[in-house]
């Protein structure tokens, strides 16, 4: 109880400040290069398939939110057991190793693989998602984080339109423009996920160096490891379905 009352009124340092904005940059930037992936991957399957025998669209959001409905309590346990600093850190060099993945199968001309590869992309998401949410109770204290949490959300539904809006559009103008010179026909859209790619990668780069900035705090003793985290959480849905609060809200959110 004393802890909560101490965490309550702590007041956080400039480096925590810092620290917090640090961790806004770094989610939105991940949230950012995840979904334009995936805007680049749509239209780029309607130049190699064609717009009528093309599903991707629908594969990929299945893919986007599927980790997140399979693995949410388990990356939820991890992050109670680890250093969600050091998660952070590690989901941001991952991201890179995935960015430079997804080049090089565009390099190829493999978009299987560069799909497989955003599957593990989705994944790596779903890892980072508790530990940016749970830090940021750490970084502000309670007091805050009502703060805290409407910034980290605010900021990461901004960047997921711009990257949905702005990288269509620029795949488009891209795919124009290489479409006009003489190999364009078999080139274009390969060539076209190619700089905007090299730039989410830089982008990638750049926050994950700022990551390391982040403070560390000690994780606290964990629930001890259970099977039941693998499926639990379908089963506590009809908890929440009887609340009428909780249902509403949760409506609202899957709306959304």
């Amino acid at each position: 109880m004393a802890d909560e009352i101490e965490q309550f009124y702590k007041e956080p340092s400039k480096k925590e400040w810092a620290g917090f904005w640090t961790l806004v940059a770094v989610q939105a930037q991940n949230a950012f290069n995840e979904k334009a992936v995936q805007f680049l991957l749509i239209p780029l399957g309607v130049w190699l398939w064609g717009a009528s025998g093309s599903t991707l669209e629908y594969t990929l959001g299945a893919i986007f939110v599927l980790p997140y409905i399979l693995f949410a309590p388990l990356v939820g346990w991890l992050t109670d057991c680890f250093c969600k600093t050091r998660i952070i850190q590690v989901m941001c060099l991952l991201q890179i190793f995935v960015m430079s993945c997804m080049q090089y199968c565009f390099y190829v001309h493999d978009m299987t693989a560069a799909i497989i590869w955003f599957t593990v992309f989705a994944t790596q998401a779903t890892i980072l998602s508790p530990a940016k949410k749970g830090i940021v109770k750490d970084l502000l204290g309670s007091r805050y984080i009502s703060f805290g949490s409407g910034i980290i959300e605010m900021s990461m539904v901004f960047v997921l339109l711009v990257a949905q809006i702005g990288v269509f559009f620029w795949f488009s103008y891209l795919l124009d423009a290489y479409s006009a010179l003489p190999d364009g026909a078999t080139e274009a859209g390969w060539s076209a996920v190619m700089l905007p790619t090299w730039v989410f990668l830089s982008l990638a780069c750049v926050v994950a160096g700022a990551s390391f900035l982040l403070p560390r705090y000690e994780p606290k003793p964990p629930r001890a490891f259970s099977w039941s985290l693998l499926w639990e959480h379908f089963t506590q849905v009809k908890y929440l379905w009887r609340d009428r609060n909780l249902r509403l809200s949760e409506m609202g959110i899957c709306y959304f």
